[in-house]
């Protein structure tokens, strides 16, 4: 990390050493991705309509998760803020008062892999928004959430209070008529 304050006559030198420290650290293609990353965060990339239906298709089960639970899904931006070369498809993901995060599509691991490594992401950016996403239907009075895991290669909901596997991402059960949406 470099500081350079707005102003400062080396500033320009200041942040030239610090590239050449990091490259030299990290290598010349990890530079690059991290500089074009960098680019991205100021410019985003619209994403390809081969990338966009892979996320739409990919999320899917994440987000009607969150509408069975009465929540309102994140404002999906299909634009690229990040560089993780062909590893992934990343895109940025943001609640009514604009706060947001990166999430990133893994295209190189399994099915289960992807739809658990979504469920975590989008778990975190829920964390911001309202309380507890999943709430747990095994544990109606507890204020837990349910947890993304794999399990016989399939990513599913469970609850981490006795390791109870609930349901499969993207089939959870509705929680409506029992207590209402969740809060």
């Amino acid at each position: 990390m470099i500081i350079i304050w707005n102003g400062d006559p080396d500033g320009e030198e200041k942040l030239r050493a610090f590239h050449e420290r990091m490259r030299a650290r990290i290598g010349d293609e990890a530079f690059a991705r991290h500089m074009r990353t960098q680019d991205l965060m100021k410019h985003p990339q619209e994403l390809t309509e081969v990338q966009k239906a892979l996320l739409r298709d990919a999320l899917a089960p994440v987000l009607r998760d969150l509408e069975v639970a009465g929540q309102v899904p994140p404002l999906i931006r299909e634009e690229s803020r990040e560089d993780l070369g062909d590893d992934a498809i990343c895109a940025w993901i943001e609640g009514p008062d604009r706060s947001g995060q990166g999430i990133r599509v893994w295209l190189n691991g399994s099915a289960g892999y992807q739809l658990y490594s979504l469920a975590e992401q989008v778990q975190e950016w829920t964390a911001d928004q309202w309380a507890t996403w999943p709430p747990c239907p095994l544990h109606l009075d507890a204020d837990h959430r349910l947890e993304p895991d794999i399990r016989d290669d399939e990513a599913v909901w469970y609850c981490p209070n006795d390791g109870q596997t609930v349901a499969a991402v993207g089939s959870l059960p509705s929680r409506r008529g029992r207590r209402g949406p969740a809060q």
